[in-house]
């Protein structure tokens, strides 16, 4: 797989988790105005791809996919994107493979619960999870 075709299935797959999660989503490079609910999974990918790292002869990729939940400061409490973001992060475990059309991304770590972001009008509850991917033989 090459970085494009990583990225579009990471991004494939954080979609599916929003529908899981009946949740709009902010995908990056797409026009996305936020619903009125104030509710809603933002996706952000960091490519780590300094240096090309190989093994084998294979091209490895790694990378980490954050998705954050955007909930409006509304006295609701923590609880509902502190559960959301719960959901996101056991749906993200050690091992799970991602598939693609020309290989498989691994997600090597659990992922993350960062600690939530207070802005003046909602509170952004970040996960975090860390993948790798290779191209070459064997991928």
């Amino acid at each position: 797989m090459n970085e494009s075709e990583i990225t579009d299935v990471l991004l494939g797959d954080a979609v599916a988790v929003a529908a899981a999660l009946l949740l709009p989503v902010s995908l990056p490079n797409r026009s996305f105005n936020p619903p009125d609910t104030g509710k809603y999974l933002e996706v952000i990918q960091f490519r780590n791809t300094a240096g090309s790292p190989s093994w084998g002869g294979m091209a490895v990729y790694m990378g980490i996919l954050q998705i954050s939940y955007h909930q409006r400061n509304d006295d609701t409490g923590a609880m509902p994107g502190a559960d959301i973001q719960a959901a996101i992060e056991s749906y993200y475990r050690k091992n799970r493979l991602i598939y693609g059309p020309t290989g498989k991304i691994t997600i090597y770590q659990n992922a993350s619960e960062l600690t939530p972001i207070t802005e003046t009008d909602k509170t952004i509850y970040p996960v975090s999870i860390p993948y790798i991917a290779s191209r070459g033989e064997g991928s």
